[in-house]
């Protein structure tokens, strides 16, 4: 299968059908969570968190929504810029690389479950832009096509993640 040329209808269908083929895609066992995701899911979730990691690695413009500066008071500002921005980035970084790992290792230590929700709120702060408010989130929720799907994926994932943890 091409991921290139039917993502958008994978993850259409995914919408629907929802997380992998079992009622339990994801399965604590022996401290470690097992991943029984369908092959298209991983292989979507697997081009996100790629795609992720790309945005955070090249400095795209796009990932600015996750760097943005909470702070108002210019010394608070200045001192979020010198000291934290660029180590949440840097964690940013790490953990997206860390759920591909995992995807590809089809399993995961209790402790990566942080990492994974992280990410995927990463990837629906970025779907909804520089500001979800309220009406953004709903708005992108309620999108039939692939960003809508893809906003749907990510928090059937954390839901899921956090009815195992």
């Amino acid at each position: 299968m091409d991921i290139d040329a039917s993502f958008s209808e994978i993850a259409a269908q995914l919408r629907e059908e929802g997380v992998g083929d079992s009622l339990d895609p994801f399965r604590a066992v022996d401290g470690r969570i097992v991943l029984e995701l369908s092959p298209e899911v991983q292989k979507v979730l697997t081009r996100v968190f790629e795609d992720l990691l790309a945005v955070l690695l090249d400095g795209d413009p796009i990932g600015l929504v996750l760097r943005k500066n909470p702070h108002e008071d210019e010394m608070d500002s200045a001192a979020w810029d010198l000291l934290a921005n660029d180590a949440i980035s840097k964690d940013r970084v790490k953990r997206c690389a860390r759920v591909i790992e995992n995807l590809s290792e089809g399993s995961m230590a209790t402790d990566d479950v942080e990492a994974w929700l992280m990410s995927c709120n990463d990837v629906r702060l970025l779907l909804c832009g520089n500001d979800p408010t309220p009406e953004i989130v709903a708005e992108v929720s309620a999108d039939e096509g692939t960003i809508g799907s893809i906003y749907a994926l990510m928090s059937a994932v954390m839901h899921e993640l956090l009815r195992v943890w």
